[in-house]
């Protein structure tokens, strides 16, 4: 087996490597599959927990991250916010970079 061939972050910082565009979540695995030396089996849990990126630490089994309660109020203020948001016609000026 290939050393880190199953990690996860190995493709994405190949992608990042390449020049690819990454999401802030695969941004993060990229960083962990760096910093923890490539996780030599893929699973391997960062134990710097004064790390920011440490909640989000792909294989990390005490996850700080907490879901955010949302009302159903500001749920349906959403829902409405982007159907409107897509009736709306793109912008000229608006350039995507690929």
């Amino acid at each position: 087996m290939i050393y880190g061939k199953r990690a996860r972050g190995r493709k994405e910082i190949i992608s990042h490597f390449r020049g690819e565009g990454l999401s802030p979540l695969r941004a993060i695995y990229a960083k962990c599959f760096d910093c923890m030396g490539h996780y030599a089996d893929g699973v391997t849990s960062c134990e710097i927990a004064t790390c920011p990126l440490f909640p989000f630490m792909p294989f990390n089994p005490n996850q700080t991250r907490k879901k955010r309660a949302v009302s159903p109020e500001a749920r349906e203020r959403a829902r409405e916010r982007l159907k409107a948001a897509r009736k709306t016609p793109a912008s000229p000026y608006i350039v995507f970079h690929r």
